[in-house]
Order: C-alpha cells, then structure tokens, then sequence
C-alpha cells in the first residue's frame, strides 16, 4: 500500500475523499485477513448475516432469499466485518 497504511487505513482514506451520497464495498487483493471494508454515505447499504459470512447490498430483496438477519447500516458509518466469503 502506498504510505504504509493498513488496508483499513487507506480505506477510511479513500472513502473520506468522497463526496456525495455513495455505498461502496471494498476487498483487497492482497488482505491476507480477508477482510470486507465497506462505507455508506446517504444511500442504502444492508448487511445480511450468514452462518459462514456475510453479503452485502444496496437493497434487501437482493438477500432475502439467502438469509433473514438482515441490518442497514446508518449513514455517515464504516463497516468492518470479519471476513469475506
């Protein structure tokens, strides 16, 4: 990474840079944690809870069908979840 942040570091960078409303999901490449990063800012961005994971979207019909512990993220917030699946 560029300056030597941690991947959540230049994540909260990156998305503080931002302007506007916008949900944005991110996974790096080389995160040997595997972990999802993800932000929203005014636009919708549920979280559905998965024995083994998680999924994210921007809208709840898209996971009703994979789980039903479903929760929205408030605006202006990070998300940090375990680990991708």
């Amino acid at each position: 990474l560029k300056y030597h942040l941690t991947y959540k570091d230049a994540f909260i960078s990156a998305v503080n840079k931002l302007e506007g409303s916008f949900a944005v999901v991110a996974i790096f490449k080389n995160d040997t944690d595997r972990k999802i990063y993800a932000a929203r800012m005014d636009s919708p961005l549920i979280v559905g809870i998965l024995k083994d994971g998680y999924y994210i979207a921007s809208d709840i019909a898209a996971m009703v069908q994979h789980t039903k512990k479903l929760f929205t993220l408030k605006t202006a917030r990070f998300l940090f979840p375990t680990e991708a699946k």
